[in-house]
């Protein structure tokens, strides 16, 4: 990871706001899929990805697309979610992604919406998506 990318991780970190905990029932490993609309000048795409979120009882948030981690974070409160998360796998590039996740029972849907950012500072493309994960 380039150094401008840990730069803008913690930026968008900031955004989140101050971590609050976790609640027990948030706590655990949730797994399912995200949706996402890519964007590029006029021309609109479609990707699907597994998507695992595990939260630690010390409000330690681990974000895994297809089974690679991207780093970011997490702030909570009863029931709610807003998550930031760094992609890196198509270096140079980084997709900065904001999330907010609402949780009922053993499941969690949520929104995302984010960019891609090229080497350079340089955008690349918008993108918003859907995720349901459930609890392992």
């Amino acid at each position: 990871m380039k150094l401008p990318y840990v730069g803008l991780t913690v930026f968008m970190l900031a955004l989140a706001g101050g971590a609050s905990a976790a609640t027990p029932d948030q706590v655990g490993t949730w797994v399912g899929s995200l949706k996402t609309k890519v964007r590029t000048g006029s021309a609109t795409s479609s990707v699907k990805s597994e998507m695992q979120l595990e939260i630690a009882a010390d409000d330690t948030t681990t974000i895994t697309l297809d089974g690679v981690v991207a780093p970011g974070g997490g702030s909570y409160v009863a029931g709610e979610a807003v998550l930031i998360y760094v992609d890196t796998t198509p270096a140079p590039n980084a997709i900065l992604t904001y999330a907010v996740a609402h949780f009922k029972g053993t499941k969690v849907k949520g929104a995302t919406s984010g960019i891609t950012i090229g080497g350079g500072s340089t955008l690349i493309d918008a993108r918003s998506g859907k995720f349901s994960l459930k609890k392992q």
